[in-house]
């Protein structure tokens, strides 16, 4: 695979990673991936090709800032290179999807944690999986990321990592480790407020993100905020 073998010799910052190349950190977390309880063949299958996508951007993307070497936005460049190589590794969209998902959003534990981001936030995340892959998904991703940073080289770190679990734990307090959160409302819910059409789809679309932004739980109080709306 041409885009995985262009990490070779793509060094990276020895302070986050000792472990020493792109292609090293690549194997290691990979191991790690592998390593972790799935609860079947095909989630295993994911995190797998995740982990070997999840850093292909660094070999466009790295570069030496005022002395330190950084791969600003390797992760939307990951997802280009990994459109062009999971073809070759599997036909099955489904997973081409779901990794994609993942290898976009596999900074996002670490940085949830270290903002303190709200119930709302971890919410619009579950969303952005579309149902392909889960909060719980990103999270074991992260932790093989994580893992794979051992500087005796060729194995992963098996280390227990309090910020991998602080995600899973906000994502399970905000209720959407496995699966986005349901909307409220559906159309025949607001039918007596809009006809059927495009001004209904654009009234659920507000209604989902009030409900998402203000942890609204109540139908009937999410219908009253948007009947002011219409």
């Amino acid at each position: 695979m041409a885009e995985l073998a262009a990490t070779c010799g793509i060094e990276q910052n020895p302070a986050w990673h000792p472990e020493g190349d792109v292609f090293e950190h690549t194997m290691q977390a990979l191991d790690g991936a592998a390593r972790l309880y799935y609860q079947d063949d095909e989630r295993k299958f994911i995190l797998i090709c995740a982990a070997l996508c999840h850093d292909l951007g660094k070999t466009t993307t790295t570069k030496l800032i005022d002395g330190v070497l950084r791969s600003f936005g390797h992760e939307h460049e990951s997802v280009v290179f990994a459109k062009t190589m999971l073809p070759r590794i599997t036909g099955k969209q489904a997973v081409i999807q779901a990794v994609l998902i993942l290898v976009e959003c596999h900074m996002m534990p670490g940085q949830f944690v270290k903002s303190g981001a709200k119930a709302a936030a971890y919410k619009r995340l579950a969303l952005k999986c579309k149902g392909e892959t889960s909060l719980f998904d990103l999270a074991q991703l992260a932790l093989a990321d994580k893992r794979g940073r051992n500087k005796n080289k060729g194995t992963p770190l098996t280390d227990f990592l309090p910020d991998v679990q602080e995600f899973v734990i906000m994502a399970s307090k905000a209720g959407v480790l496995l699966a986005q959160e349901e909307p409220l409302l559906l159309g025949k819910d607001i039918a007596d407020i809009v006809a059927p059409g495009a001004a209904m789809g654009r009234l659920l679309k507000r209604a989902y993100e009030l409900q998402l932004e203000n942890g609204i739980t109540d139908k009937e109080e999410l219908k009253r905020k948007i009947k002011d709306l219409k």
